[in-house]
């Protein structure tokens, strides 16, 4: 698959075009080549649109990336299929002692599709050895999470499976961004500019991840508009793509609302960068 190929995802709202490059540039900078091949595929076979935050490709570091399915989508799939006849989640004991149980209603089933789920199973801890800041703050509200996307995709297979929701996965420590990405298209139907849309209520800048020697995930803290922006500047290797990226970012509504200051930090961080790429290309 080529970097500009136009994939075509057939979603309920309807068609999307996804590519190589667009994953990369706006959604996980880091990922290989094979990495977002293997996303797109999943977007594709379980028709799931990143740009509603419906997926996620996450990754840090030299870690392998890993693809994460916001809960929403489990639950508006189950209730949309007509075998869904409800669901409860109940939870017992306290941390880390805690468990929590989910049942899937179907119609026509005698007895309802149940999981229940360990508190130490799933609990994310940080290098420290202490839950990171979503468990050690709603321990139970996770837990019951995990159990009922479980309980989900056992009871629909056909519609969620494949899919996996970050409480699942302990390796993902900072809580993901739900602001919708807006895709802006020409009138040819070719995308023009792919852009964070204001007018959803949520953050707009992504958690930093602060990371030990050995790779670890240490701590998340939040970061400033302009800090994110530098932060995925930073993440940019090839030369090419950092030019694209810097092109595209003066031209964009975001930078009209840094201030004056703020683009000179992002000017600074930018030759800095580019200083750091005309090294790195000359030593190969």
């Amino acid at each position: 698959m080529g970097k500009n190929e136009i994939v075509v995802v057939e979603h309920e709202r309807g068609a999307i075009q996804l590519s190589t490059n667009l994953v990369r540039e706006y959604i996980c900078p880091a990922a290989t080549d094979k990495e977002i091949f293997v996303f797109l595929e999943l977007c594709k076979a379980q028709r799931l649109n990143p740009w509603l935050r419906e997926t996620y490709l996450v990754k840090y570091g030299t870690n392998p990336a890993t693809i994460i399915t916001g809960k929403e989508t489990f639950t508006k799939r189950a209730q949309k299929n007509p075998l869904c006849d409800g669901w409860q989640v109940t939870s017992k004991g306290t941390p880390p002692d805690m468990t929590a149980t989910a049942e899937v209603y179907l119609k026509n089933y005698r007895m309802p599709i149940s999981v229940t789920v360990d508190y130490s199973e799933y609990v994310a801890l940080k290098g420290d050895g202490k839950p990171n800041k979503m468990w050690s703050e709603k321990p139970k509200t996770m837990l019951k999470k995990v159990a009922l996307v479980q309980a989900l995709r056992e009871a629909f297979p056909e519609d969620l499976g494949g899919l996996y929701d970050q409480a699942e996965i302990n390796t993902i420590q900072a809580e993901l961004p739900t602001d919708v990405i807006e895709i802006v298209e020409e009138t040819t139907g070719e995308i023009k500019e792919v852009k964070k849309s204001a007018t959803v209520k949520a953050k707009v800048h992504e958690p930093e991840i602060v990371t030990g020697e050995g790779g670890e995930i240490l701590e998340s803290v939040d970061r400033t508009p302009v800090e994110a922006e530098i932060a995925h500047m930073q993440t940019i290797d090839n030369f090419a793509h950092f030019k694209n990226y810097w092109e595209k970012l003066k031209k964009s509504d975001t930078w009209q609302t840094f201030t004056n200051d703020e683009r000179k930090m992002l000017e600074a961080a930018k030759d800095d960068h580019k200083e750091m790429l005309d090294k790195k290309k000359g030593a190969e």
